[in-house]
């Protein structure tokens, strides 16, 4: 009897369990989950992108082979689609991910010091995953400048593997959109160094 009467109190012990733990647990695998569907997300863009040619756009080998820039401009189309996507695709499940913090109560076993340390890990992944995209936003629309710069604005040759320009505004117009498209790249790099600076400096 008194065996029985022990087995009893432990199970309604176990069963009385905090609502709120239950819940935080359920939340805590959603959020887990929802963290690798964003991380997926982010892969399948890179992968796209990498696809699309969009690293060989401004290549004057393949410009030489695409003299009236149909190809050039099917890759542009081609790279904001992706760029369009991902985007639509990241704001929805960073808004879901969001809205999963924000269902935690702090308990003793989840107090608001590890929901924050959780929440941190999270928002520094998807600020760099928001900066590289940002980066590679800015230099495409320079890049399709460019394009329709040589298309619509400006006869151009290349020649020993450089491009010229019959017109002198051209090439001022070149050289800048040139110079504005080095300079976002060598931010894009500046800004995963500093990154990579400052976590190196973190775990020391």
């Amino acid at each position: 009897m008194k065996l029985a009467f022990t087995i009893l109190t432990l199970f309604i012990l176990f069963s009385c369990e905090n609502p709120a733990e239950k819940s935080n647990e359920r939340l805590k695998s959603s959020i887990f989950k929802k963290g690798t569907e964003i991380q997926e997300n982010y892969k399948q863009y890179k992968n796209d992108i990498t696809n699309s040619g969009f690293a060989t756009l401004l290549s004057l080998d393949r410009l030489k082979q695409d003299k009236n820039h149909e190809e050039s401009k099917k890759i542009i189309q081609k790279a904001e689609s992706i760029l369009t996507t991902f985007n639509q695709n990241n704001q929805n499940l960073v808004s879901d991910l969001k809205s999963l913090f924000d269902s935690i109560q702090p308990t003793e076993k989840i107090n608001l010091k590890e929901i924050q340390r959780m929440k941190g890990k999270f928002d520094e992944s998807i600020e760099i995953t928001k900066s590289n995209y940002k980066s590679d936003s800015t230099v495409l629309a320079i890049s399709a400048k460019i394009i329709k710069l040589i298309d619509e604005d400006c006869k151009y040759e290349i020649v020993d593997n450089q491009i010229r320009f019959y017109d002198q505004n051209c090439v001022n117009n070149y050289n800048f959109y040139n110079s504005n498209l080095e300079s976002a790249i060598m931010f894009a790099k500046f800004d995963v160094s500093k990154r990579k600076f400052e976590k190196l400096k973190s775990n020391n």
